[in-house]
């Protein structure tokens, strides 16, 4: 691919599944907006900026991504169509995950649809996004949002008691470049396995990790509740079933839970 001026660094990404530009830049709108037009161009790539100033999570939420954190993008050709998606996003917590353990040794569990959590505080988001082609599903955006230096004056006072990072739970810095590639390889590794056995084998993967199955939740459409009982289960879809007191069954495959007090 043509090296972008705007780039500090670039450099080849090569592991057992997979080969990508990686290009590093010191502060960007988004690496998801970067990522995206260089995708359009044909280059699969991972984006890697130290800050952004219009990141943003899911239902288009700001995320705060001040130096300190890794915030990085890769692209993701994909031949299956829009059924992939929440595959794709629980394989990204899933790759997440496995990146923070690996390099911290920290326990992590996921709460749907795709929260990474140490010790009931959100250090890592994922925001995947689907490109479309004329007629088909082209490729897919997954964006991350990871806490690795950041002190617990990084964060602002509305997410200081709900946010952690890997430095707050460890006492220990890290290199970000060395979290990257982490993740990098992590999240390879996490779509050979959908290439290899099929969608459906990333279900039984997230359920070991989800810690919202047999919580009381209550469901949200934005701010708005729409439905309250308990997480029984994850279907086949990725799908969240929840059951309220009356009986009652829902299945939900987007929205945003909070866990409620018995």
């Amino acid at each position: 691919m043509r090296f972008n001026p705007l780039a500090i660094k670039y450099e080849k990404y090569i592991d057992e599944y997979e080969e990508r530009d990686v290009l590093h830049f010191r502060r960007v709108s988004s690496t998801n907006i970067v990522a995206k037009n260089l995708a359009i161009n044909g280059s699969k790539v991972a984006v890697i900026a130290d800050s952004q100033f219009m990141g943003r999570g899911r239902m288009s939420r700001l995320w705060e991504s001040e130096v300190g954190g890794l915030y990085l993008t890769l692209t993701q050709k994909i031949d299956l169509q829009d059924r992939i998606i929440p595959m794709i996003s629980m394989a990204a917590s899933i790759a997440a995950l496995r990146c923070i353990s690996d390099i911290s040794g920290l326990a992590c569990r996921i709460k749907w649809p795709n929260d990474v959590l140490v010790n009931n505080k959100k250090i890592c988001g994922v925001l995947s996004e689907a490109i479309w082609g004329a007629d088909k599903l082209d490729f897919v955006l997954v964006g991350f949002g990871l806490n690795i230096n950041q002190s617990f004056d990084s964060f602002s006072s509305g997410i200081k008691k709900l946010a952690t990072s890997i430095y707050l739970e460890t006492e220990k810095r890290f290199p970000i470049k060395e979290v990257a590639f982490s993740l990098i390889h992590n999240m390879n590794r996490e779509i050979n396995e959908i290439s290899v056995y099929g969608p459906s084998c990333m279900v039984g993967r997230y359920r070991r990790y989800c810690e919202t199955l047999g919580k009381r939740i209550s469901v949200f459409d934005g701010d708005d509740e729409i439905f309250e009982g308990e997480a029984i289960a994850i279907n086949e879809d990725g799908a969240l079933v929840v059951k309220d007191s009356a009986g009652k069954i829902e299945t939900f495959l987007y929205g945003e839970v909070s866990n409620r007090m018995i």
